[in-house]
């Protein structure tokens, strides 16, 4: 899917494709998440007819597109130089060590989130209304990268975010109240969703958006899915054997975080650098 809507497009193009195919899916998170609650409260059932007719929809509208996109030609003006490559190359890999230490950290949280609402008096409808901060926050940036250009190759970006995402991790995990929690949501969906974005979009640049670089962006994907429910059951082993559940999961994920933190910076610092940034940004941009 993200080959199919980057083909064919320059960097700028691809960038813009890219943001309104995350705005798409990212935006109906949240809605989703929000309107479960009171669905799951009344209806119970009713929550996976709605996700069928979303279903069959969607596969209405994809039979009107193309069968296959072209891809852009290797001496198009606009194709990337290749120092400008090798820059960017270190920015993916930048942004996808922050991604899938991001969701390795998600699905860690997410069967935590409910037990720590629920501890907190939260009933089911307060619990997704919270829970919805996450992916609100990562609609938001969503729309912000699909609207700007201003990011395109440049390292302090992905630097703040390597930062951000285990202190939004952390402050959900840690909050001792519903204000803290939303917070700690809303940073960690913002920042994970700049390493998603960012990961996609110079992976599309780099392999003129080759199906084998968006097959590694859902590798990538789903190795955060495995990662976190791995270190959450190391950490629950480890809880068990020094009777401290918490302390347990803090060092099952422990490794996830700083490795993370480091898989983000040290790209950025090692990269070679020849000019200024700036001179980096496409003219295009």
């Amino acid at each position: 899917m993200e080959s199919y809507v980057s083909a064919g497009r320059t960097p700028l193009g691809a960038s813009r494709a890219i943001g309104k195919f995350n705005v798409a899916w990212s935006m109906s998170v949240p809605l989703s998440v929000w309107a479960s609650g009171p669905i799951i409260q009344h209806m119970g059932a009713g929550l996976f007819l709605c996700a069928a007719g979303g279903m069959v929809l969607a596969v209405i509208l994809v039979l009107r597109l193309p069968a296959a996109p072209v891809h852009l030609a290797a001496d198009h003006p606009e194709q990337p130089s290749p120092e400008r490559l090798r820059w960017l190359s270190a920015l993916m890999i930048s942004s996808r060590s922050s991604m899938v230490a991001g969701y390795a950290m998600l699905f860690v949280l997410s069967p935590l989130l409910p037990v720590l609402l629920s501890n907190l008096g939260y009933t089911v409808v307060g619990q997704t209304a919270l829970a919805g901060c996450l992916d609100a926050g990562r609609a938001v940036l969503f729309v912000a990268m699909q609207r700007t250009p201003y990011w395109h190759g440049r390292r302090s970006t992905l630097a703040l975010t390597a930062i951000l995402i285990p202190i939004g991790f952390l402050l959900a995990l840690s909050g001792g109240q519903g204000g803290v929690i939303a917070v700690g949501l809303f940073v960690f969906g913002a920042s994970h969703g700049v390493s998603y974005y960012s990961s996609l979009y110079y992976a599309m640049v780099t392999g003129n958006a080759a199906v084998k670089s968006a097959g590694m962006h859902e590798g990538l994907v789903g190795a955060g899915f495995v990662l976190g429910p791995t270190a959450a059951l190391v950490g629950r082993e480890l809880g068990s054997l020094w009777h401290q559940a918490s302390v347990g999961i803090l060092a099952g994920v422990t490794p996830i975080v700083v490795l993370g933190a480091i898989g983000g910076l040290w790209p950025l610092l090692r990269a070679s650098r020849r000019g200024s940034e700036p001179s980096r940004i496409d003219p295009a941009d």
